[in-house]
């Protein structure tokens, strides 16, 4: 049941790449097509899924726990992030890339999909949470990640132009609404429910298109010649996963926390690289080319491990 729901989110990916091979998109359709399920299908998902959650005193213990598990993901990434990127000598132009490759995951386009199909909707809001810290940390370390160091550009004024920005950002945005609807509790009417959910529901098949259409640009040749690519591929979808799982797997067995909590953070650690990695690689003058290649093959390997994966964590 759970394995024909996971396949049948990642079997979108093809017809993305398939309405490409066959002249209905063209491959640059991606940009527009993610600005839609970021900035309008996403926060009407994120909106939906808060807005109907009911916050008894069990509750927000639940939330405060999965906030400090999401934590602790991302602290552990940070530091698997550093230690790799020296192992594996990566060179000075492109350590901010393989950092981000190993912290950030594709927690919007793909992790509230397939927490959908194997969690529910419990499981949804689970990862909108996880997601919070995630879109954090890629807007403040993420970035730092890959600008060069250049205090000239620092100044307070460009400092408070991005914060200001960074709050109005649509994803962030609802988030926040989402947040006030679910501490004060408040329900929205039936007609506007009606409408995030129907927006919503685009957000599927239309983020797993994208990734379909993304995928036609690269060359799978030159890709599965990098052998550092590889190597990151295995910490990201493998190593750092696993090690977490095992981390936590103690607090499960002595409940401390539930199977679908432990399931959601092991799942969000599990994705492939985020593809803002590449938009940000762009911004800021780095190798945006390599930067797509390791979205490409962690996304193309993801394939294998998340629906095997998924049935494992479901069972929890």
């Amino acid at each position: 049941m759970v394995l024909g729901k996971i396949i049948g989110v990642f079997a979108l990916v093809f017809i993305g790449f398939g309405a490409n091979k066959l002249g209905w998109l063209p491959a640059d359709a991606s940009k527009y097509i993610s600005k839609i399920v970021i900035n309008i299908a996403a926060p009407c998902v994120v909106i939906s899924s808060m807005s109907v959650q009911e916050l008894s005193k069990g509750d927000l213990k639940t939330l405060l726990i999965l906030i400090g598990i999401g934590a602790v993901q991302y602290l552990f990434s940070i530091g698997i992030s550093f230690l790799s990127v020296r192992i594996m000598r990566i060179d000075e132009e492109n350590k901010g890339i393989f950092r981000n490759f190993l912290i950030f995951t594709n927690n919007g386009f793909m992790g509230f999909p397939v927490a959908l199909a194997i969690f529910g909707a419990k499981g949804m809001f689970y990862m909108v949470l996880v997601n919070c810290l995630n879109l954090t940390i890629t807007f403040t370390l993420g970035v730092q990640n890959l600008k060069r160091r250049d205090r000239s550009t620092s100044n307070g004024t460009g400092r408070g132009r991005r914060i200001v920005k960074f709050v109005l950002d649509p994803p962030i945005l609802s988030m926040l609404l989402g947040f006030v609807l679910l501490f004060a509790q408040v329900r929205l009417p039936v007609a506007v429910m009606d409408v995030l959910d129907a927006v919503g529901s685009m957000m599927a098949p239309l983020a797993m298109m994208v990734i379909g259409l993304q995928l036609t640009s690269s060359k799978p040749r030159a890709v599965m010649t990098n052998h550092k690519l590889i190597i990151m591929c295995a910490i990201r979808l493998l190593v750092i996963p696993g090690l977490l799982f095992l981390m936590l797997l103690p607090f499960y067995h002595y409940h401390l926390i539930t199977g679908i909590e432990i399931g959601v953070v092991t799942l969000s650690a599990m994705l492939p690289c985020a593809t803002v990695s590449a938009v940000l690689a762009e911004e800021y003058g780095r190798n945006a080319r390599l930067a797509a290649e390791g979205i490409f093959l962690s996304t193309l390997f993801s394939m294998l491990t998340i629906p095997v994966a998924g049935v494992f964590l479901s069972m929890l």
